[in-house]
C-alpha cells in the first residue's frame, strides 16, 4: 500500500500542461526578444539561453496502436542536467477553451537514464538539437527555439542543419488538473505579442496525420 503522504504529494504534483504555440521567421527574432524582455519578469537581465540535445525513445506494445514514447533532454550548457519527459495525448476541447491541454510528467534524472531506458526495452527513435531562449511571466514560461537536425549521430555541436528558417514559440504552464482559469491568463498574454506572433492551440493529431 502506498504511503498516504506520498500519494498526496503525487496527487498535488502539476501534471497538466496548458500550451499555446506559434512561429516566427528568423528575421523577426530580435524584435520578439525585445518585446518579451519588456513583458516578462526580470526585464533588466539578459535573456536566458539554452542548448539541449533531445533524444526520443520508443517502445512498441502489441496491445496499443501507437508506440509509447519518452524524451530525454540533456543540457549542453550545463552537462549535469538531464530530464526525462512523458507527454500524453493533447486535448483540444471546445472553442471556449483557449489553450491545448496535455498530460505531462517532467522529472530530473541522473546521467544513467539512457542505460535505464535501454534495459527496460526502449530504443532510440530520433534525436535533434534545440537552441533558444526562455522567459518567465509569473507561472507562465515562454520559449523561443530553433530545431537542428544532427547530420551525424552523436555529434551535437557540429554538422548541425537548421530544419526550417523559423523559430518555434511556445507559451506554457504546468498545473494540477482543473485549473482551467490559467488559460485566460495565457490568452491575455498572447494578445500582447500580436502581430509579431500568433499563438494558438495546435491540433497535433492533424499534424501527425499529415506527416503519415
Amino acid at each position: 500500500m502506498m504511503d498516504p503522504q506520498l500519494a498526496q504529494a503525487l496527487k498535488a504534483a502539476p501534471t497538466n500542461e496548458y500550451l499555446l504555440q506559434g512561429s516566427i521567421l528568423d528575421s523577426s527574432l530580435e524584435v520578439l526578444l525585445c518585446r518579451l524582455k519588456g513583458l516578462c519578469d526580470h526585464a533588466d537581465s539578459p535573456e536566458e539561453k539554452f542548448v539541449d540535445h533531445e533524444m526520443v525513445y520508443a517502445i512498441k506494445n502489441a496491445s496499443i496502436p501507437q508506440p509509447l514514447q519518452y524524451s530525454v533532454r540533456h543540457s549542453l550548457v550545463q552537462p549535469e542536467n538531464w530530464q526525462l519527459r512523458y507527454l500524453g495525448h493533447s486535448e483540444m476541447g471546445d472553442k471556449s477553451r483557449h489553450t491545448l491541454i496535455r498530460n505531462c510528467v517532467d522529472v530530473a534524472t541522473s546521467d544513467n537514464v539512457l542505460q535505464f531506458l535501454h534495459e527496460v526495452g526502449f530504443r532510440l527513435d530520433h534525436e535533434f538539437v534545440v537552441k533558444g531562449f526562455y522567459f518567465h511571466k509569473g507561472r507562465m514560461k515562454v520559449t523561443v527555439s530553433k530545431i537542428f537536425k544532427m547530420m551525424q549521430q552523436g555529434h551535437t555541436t557540429d554538422n548541425l542543419e537548421s530544419i526550417v528558417p523559423s523559430y518555434l514559440v511556445e507559451l506554457s504552464v504546468l498545473a494540477t488538473a482543473g485549473q482551467d482559469a490559467i488559460a485566460e491568463d495565457m490568452k491575455n498574454f498572447a494578445e500582447q505579442l500580436k502581430p509579431l506572433v500568433q499563438l494558438e492551440k495546435i491540433d497535433h493529431r492533424r499534424l501527425q496525420a499529415t506527416g503519415t
